[in-house]
C-alpha cells in the first residue's frame, strides 16, 4: 500500500492465513484520508483474501449473494464487495503479487 501506510495486523499462530488488519485513515493517498474518515462505519466491514477469485466469485454469484461492487481491477488486486443477510459488507480480494521491496 506504500511507504505512508500505517496499520496493525493481528494474526493467530494457529490460523496463520487469517489476518485482521486495522488501517488508519491517514494511510490513504491524497484527499482520500478525509473521504475515508467521513465513511468510517459505513464502508466494508471485512476483507477476505482468496487465491481463486474467479471460482469464489462464481460460487457467491450462483448462490444469489447480493453484490454491491462487481469485479474490479484495483491497484491492490481484483475485488468485489458483497453483503450478508444483515447488510454487513465484505470485500473479496485476490491481492496482486508483491514485488521485491514491498511490505
Amino acid at each position: 500500500m506504500g511507504p505512508a501506510a500505517r496499520w496493525v495486523s493481528v494474526i493467530l499462530p494457529e490460523q496463520p492465513n487469517l489476518q485482521i488488519v486495522f488501517v488508519h485513515p491517514e494511510s490513504w493517498r491524497g484527499d482520500q484520508a478525509e473521504v475515508q474518515k467521513e465513511l468510517a462505519g459505513s464502508n466494508v466491514t471485512w476483507s477476505l483474501a482468496t487465491d481463486d477469485f474467479q471460482g469464489t466469485y462464481e460460487e457467491l454469484n450462483s448462490k444469489g449473494v447480493k453484490l454491491q461492487k462487481l469485479p474490479t481491477d484495483e491497484f491492490y488486486g481484483v475485488e468485489i464487495v458483497f453483503e450478508d443477510l444483515y447488510g454487513n459488507t465484505f470485500s473479496l480480494l485476490q491481492p496482486k503479487p508483491r514485488s521485491e521491496g514491498q511490505y
